[in-house]
C-alpha cells in the first residue's frame, strides 16, 4: 500500500504561485499562557500581519512535534470569507495546512486567520512553528516574510492554565460523534489528460478512533482507499473527490475537493508546472518504495522461479518432441 515518505508535500500549493518577491507580512501564533497538563486541549491563533500590505490569498503550514501535541480541530476565523481547498492536518508527521482568500477586498489589518485546537499528550516542551514555505499573496505576487513568522511554545507538565479538559470518550457503543473535518487535497487543481495526480487525506477521531477512509470519483460508489492515493491515466473533464471518513462507531465525515483535466498539449501555467515536477518525483519516490517492499520482493522472487520452471518444463517438452519424431 502507499504511504507517504516525505515532507515534500507541504510545499505543494492551492493557490497561484508567482516570483518570490520581498514583502513585508507575516504570520505570528498565540496561545494560553500557563502550563499544560498531558491530555487537556488548548488553542492556538493563526494572527496575520499585513505590515502594510494588501494581501488576497494566504495559506499557513504549522509544523509541530506529533509525539507531545497533536491537532483536535481547526476553524477559519472571518478575516478571510472564503476557504482555501486543500486544508487538513496530519497528526503523524506533525503537519497541518490552512488557507483561505478574499474576492471583494484586500485584507489590509491585522487579524485572525483560523484557531487550531490541539491536545497535549505528553509532557515536555512542544515548539508549533510557522513553515518558511507558507504564503501570504497580494495580487499574485508574493509578500511574505519568512523571517518574520513567529511560532509559540507549549510546556506541558502537570497543568495550571484554563484548558478545556479532554471529555471521556467511552466506549465505541456510546460515541455517537463523527471524526474531526477532513478535506481531500492534490498537489494542484489542474491536470493534463495522461498525467497521474497523488490524493491526500486524513483525520482524527475523538471517540472510538477512526477505523478506515473511502473515496468516491464523480459521484462514483465509494471504495475503501489510503492515503496518499494514486489515481493514474487522468481524463478530460472535472473531476469531482470526495472522502469518507468512517469511525469505528460507523460514524461518518464527508469532505471533497475538485480538480480539472485539460487535453494532452495544453500549457499549464508556470505555477502548475512548478507543482507538477514536485507531484512527479514524489510519485517516482512512492513507486520506487512500493516496488522495494519486501511484498513486492516475494512476488518478485516467485514470479522469476515460475517463468524458470515453465522454461524447463518447455525443454523437456521439446526434447521429448523431437526424440519421439
Amino acid at each position: 500500500m502507499i504511504r507517504w515518505i516525505s515532507f515534500s508535500f507541504v510545499i505543494f500549493l492551492l493557490m497561484p504561485m508567482s516570483a518570490r518577491a520581498a514583502g513585508a507580512a507575516a504570520f505570528s501564533l498565540v496561545t494560553e499562557t500557563g502550563e499544560i497538563a498531558s491530555g487537556e486541549r488548548f488553542s492556538v491563533n493563526i494572527w496575520i500581519d499585513p505590515n502594510g500590505e494588501a494581501l488576497d490569498t494566504v495559506r499557513a503550514y504549522l509544523t509541530f512535534p506529533a509525539d507531545r501535541v497533536q491537532v483536535r480541530d481547526m476553524t477559519l476565523g472571518s478575516l478571510f470569507p472564503r476557504v482555501s481547498p486543500g486544508n487538513g492536518f496530519d497528526n503523524e508527521i506533525g503537519m497541518a495546512s490552512i488557507g483561505a482568500f478574499a474576492i471583494d477586498s484586500a485584507v489590509r489589518e491585522r487579524g485572525v486567520l483560523a484557531t487550531v485546537v490541539f491536545e497535549a499528550m505528553k509532557s515536555g516542551t512542544a515548539n508549533i512553528a510557522v513553515n518558511s514555505t507558507s504564503r501570504l499573496i497580494s495580487n499574485g505576487e508574493e509578500k511574505a516574510n519568512a523571517s518574520g513568522h513567529v511560532g509559540t511554545s507549549i510546556e506541558i507538565g502537570s497543568g495550571s492554565g484554563t484548558i478545556t479538559p479532554v471529555a471521556d470518550s467511552g466506549s465505541q457503543d456510546s460515541d455517537v460523534t463523527p471524526p474531526n473535518a477532513i478535506v481531500p487535497f492534490t498537489a494542484r487543481t489542474r491536470y493534463v489528460e495522461g498525467e497521474d495526480a497523488l490524493i491526500d487525506f486524513g483525520t482524527t477521531d475523538d471517540g472510538s478512533g477512526i477505523d478506515h477512509y473511502e473515496l468516491s470519483l464523480n459521484d462514483e460508489p465509494f471504495f475503501v482507499a489510503e492515503s496518499p492515493y494514486l489515481l493514474s491515466g487522468l481524463t478530460v473533464g472535472d473531476l469531482l473527490i470526495e472522502v469518507r471518513a468512517v469511525d469505528r462507531a460507523g460514524n461518518e465525515r464527508f469532505g471533497k475537493t475538485g480538480i480539472r483535466v485539460y487535453q494532452d498539449g495544453t500549457e499549464l501555467k508556470p505555477e502548475d508546472e512548478t507543482a507538477r515536477a514536485l507531484e512527479q518525483e514524489r510519485i517516482r519516490e512512492i513507486v520506487a518504495a512500493e516496488s522495494s517492499s519486501p511484498d513486492n520482493g516475494l512476488l518478485a522472487l516467485f514470479v522469476s522461479a515460475s517463468l524458470v520452471i515453465l522454461a524447463i518444463m518447455a525443454s523437456i517438452f521439446y526434447r521429448k518432441r523431437r526424440s519421439v519424431s
